[in-house]
C-alpha cells in the first residue's frame, strides 16, 4: 500500500512537470520570434528604355520610359510635311558597336518637302530684306535707272501685244479662234498689264520715297520670314535624332514600328513577383538579397523600392510586382533574364510561420 502510494505521488509529480514543460513551450512558441525569409522568382528589365516608333507615316515618336516607375519621362514628336518623300538613316557605327553613348547621333530623318519649304522662305527673306534696305537708304542713280529700264521694257511687251490681243478677241467674237487660244490671250494680256502696274510703281517708289508706313511694313514682312525660318530650321535639326540616355541597342522582333530600341542596363530593376496573400508581409525599404544565375553567378544587396498596386495576369494568375535596384556595371545581366530573391520581412513567431507556409501550400 506505501509503495502504491508513492508510485500515485510520482504520476502526479510527473504530470504536473510534463503540464509546466507544455505550457512554457507553447508560450515560448508565441514569445520567441524568428527571422522571417520571403522567397519569390524576379526577373530583371532596364532601368530606362527609349523608343524610336513610327506607327504612322507621317508621324515620328520618340519615348523614353523609366521601368521603375512605369512612367513616361520624355516624349518627342516629329511630324511630318504630307505630301513628301522620308529618308530615314541609321548610324551604321551604332550597329557595328552595339552601344549608344547620350548625345550620340543614332539617325536622321530628311525631308525633301522641308527643304524645299525653307529655300522658298530664304529666297522671300532676301527679297524683302533688299526692299527694307533700298526704302531706309534711299536710291542710288543706277538703281533709279534699273527702274525706269524695267518700265520702259514692261510697257514695250504689253503695247508690241496689245494688237495680238485685239486680234485674237476679234477672231474669237467671229468664231475663227478656239477657247484654249482665247484663253492663252487674254492671261498674256493682264500678265504684261500687271507687269506695266508694277514697273510704275517700283519708278514711283524710286523717285518719290516711300512712306514710313509702307517701311514698316516691309520690315514686318521680313521679320515673319525671319521668324518662320528659325521654326523651319529648328524642326530640321530635330530630324537628327540623337540618343538622350547612355546604354545598349536591343532588337525588336516583334513590333516592326520600331525603328531604334536603346536599353539602359548599368543600373537594372528588379521585378518581384509576389501573390496576394504575400502583400501583407511587405513594404518599402526592406531589405532584399537577389540572385542570379546566368553567365556568372552573383548576388545583391538592396531593398525593395516600391510595390505595385494593380495585379498582373502570369501564367493566368494575378501577380503584384514590387521593385528594387541593382547596378550592372560589368553589363551580365540582360533585360529579361530571370533569378529569385529572399526579401528580409521582420520577425514572426512558429504559429504565423506554419500558417503562412500552409497557405502557401494550398495556393499551389
Amino acid at each position: 500500500m506505501q509503495k502504491s502510494g508513492i508510485m500515485k505521488r510520482k504520476t502526479r509529480y510527473n504530470i504536473f512537470y510534463f503540464g509546466v514543460l507544455g505550457c512554457a513551450l507553447i508560450a515560448l512558441t508565441f514569445l520567441i520570434k524568428f527571422d522571417h525569409f520571403l522567397k519569390t522568382p524576379c526577373r530583371f528589365v532596364a532601368q530606362a528604355e527609349w523608343k524610336v516608333i513610327q506607327n504612322e507615316p507621317d508621324k515620328i515618336f520618340s519615348v523614353i520610359k523609366r521601368n521603375d516607375s512605369n512612367m513616361v519621362q520624355q516624349f518627342n514628336l516629329l511630324q511630318i510635311s504630307r505630301p513628301d518623300y522620308i529618308h530615314y538613316t541609321i548610324n551604321d557605327t551604332i550597329y557595328q558597336t552595339g552601344l549608344v553613348k547620350k548625345g550620340d547621333i543614332v539617325a536622321r530623318v530628311y525631308s525633301f518637302q522641308d527643304q524645299i519649304l525653307l529655300a522658298q522662305l530664304q529666297g522671300l527673306r532676301n527679297v524683302a530684306q533688299a526692299d527694307v534696305e533700298v526704302m531706309t537708304t534711299g536710291e542710288k542713280p543706277a538703281i533709279r535707272e534699273e527702274a525706269i529700264q524695267t518700265l520702259n521694257h514692261a510697257r514695250a511687251q504689253f503695247a508690241n501685244f496689245t494688237p495680238q490681243y485685239e486680234r485674237v478677241k476679234q477672231l474669237y467674237g467671229q468664231k475663227l479662234a478656239s477657247d484654249n487660244e482665247m484663253d492663252i490671250a487674254q492671261a498674256t494680256f493682264d500678265l504684261y498689264k500687271v507687269n506695266v502696274a508694277l514697273a510704275e510703281a517700283r519708278v514711283k517708289v524710286v523717285e518719290t520715297g516711300e512712306k514710313s508706313a509702307e517701311i514698316r511694313k516691309s520690315q514686318n514682312e521680313l521679320e515673319d520670314y525671319e521668324n518662320q525660318i528659325q521654326v523651319l530650321e529648328q524642326k530640321l535639326r530635330s530630324q537628327y535624332i540623337t540618343a538622350p540616355i547612355s546604354g545598349q541597342v536591343s532588337e525588336s522582333l516583334l513590333d516592326s514600328t520600331v525603328l531604334c530600341l536603346v536599353n539602359k542596363v548599368d543600373t537594372m530593376v528588379v521585378q518581384i513577383m509576389l501573390r496576394e496573400n504575400q502583400l501583407r508581409y511587405i513594404r518599402p525599404d526592406l531589405p532584399v538579397k537577389v540572385y542570379y544565375n546566368g553567365f556568372r553567378g552573383r548576388v545583391d544587396s538592396t531593398r525593395v523600392l516600391s510595390i505595385g498596386n494593380k495585379a498582373e495576369l502570369i501564367y493566368g494568375m494575378p501577380i503584384y510586382i514590387a521593385k528594387a535596384r541593382i547596378a550592372n556595371n560589368s553589363s551580365d545581366i540582360l533585360p529579361g533574364m530571370t533569378g529569385y530573391v529572399k526579401i528580409k520581412a521582420g520577425k514572426m513567431d512558429l504559429v504565423s510561420l506554419i500558417k503562412m507556409e500552409w497557405d502557401n501550400y494550398l495556393l499551389r
